[in-house]
């Protein structure tokens, strides 16, 4: 079984592993408050004082994606609504 229908199989079983993709300018808002953001070429975290949030990085570097999974856990809700008006709806 290739990798991508595993994957989806697992997902299908488990919503929680679908991935939302968000253009990465919702990242300049934390960037403008001077929150830490690290990254490598293809991960990253953002880390305020009171919650941190790993994302995947595209190779073309314009879009982050996370599962919809950490977005429950991790983010609060008060910052859902600024993140969710940044997600690509092209994908």
């Amino acid at each position: 079984m290739s990798t991508t229908a595993t994957f989806t199989k697992k997902t299908l079983n488990d919503f929680g592993l679908a991935q939302i993709v968000f253009d990465v300018s919702v990242l300049d808002l934390y960037l403008q408050k001077g929150v830490e953001i690290k990254r490598t070429r293809t991960v990253g975290r953002i880390k305020t004082s009171s919650w941190s949030l790993d994302f995947g990085i595209a190779p073309d570097e314009k879009t982050i994606h996370l599962s919809l999974q950490l977005l429950q856990q991790k983010l609060p809700e008060t910052e859902r609504a600024h993140w969710f008006s940044h997600a690509d709806s092209s994908r």
